[in-house]
């Protein structure tokens, strides 16, 4: 129930908070807290996924600095054959 609904069901008991209001208000707060907290992971995430994509670029840089000109050198010799 949205916190409009709890309202309404609120005033029509007239501010008497029933067992079932009582209810209605937890799940209500802890559906509200589960998606404050799964917005702070998905933050959190997104930050780690940040952080991973950085890693790998790094290391793409250094792998094609120390091993890319003997790779080209190979590739050249594998697939670019001389003309006659």
């Amino acid at each position: 129930m949205d916190d409009n609904g709890w309202r309404v069901l609120f005033r029509k008991a007239r501010g008497a908070l029933t067992p079932e209001m009582q209810d209605l208000h937890t799940q209500r707060i802890i559906k509200r807290e589960l998606v404050n907290e799964y917005d702070g992971l998905l933050a959190e995430l997104e930050d780690e996924q940040e952080e991973a994509m950085l890693s790998v670029c790094a290391a793409a840089r250094r792998y094609d600095r120390f091993c890319g000109p003997t790779l080209r050198c190979r590739w050249k010799s594998h697939w670019i054959k001389p003309r006659p």
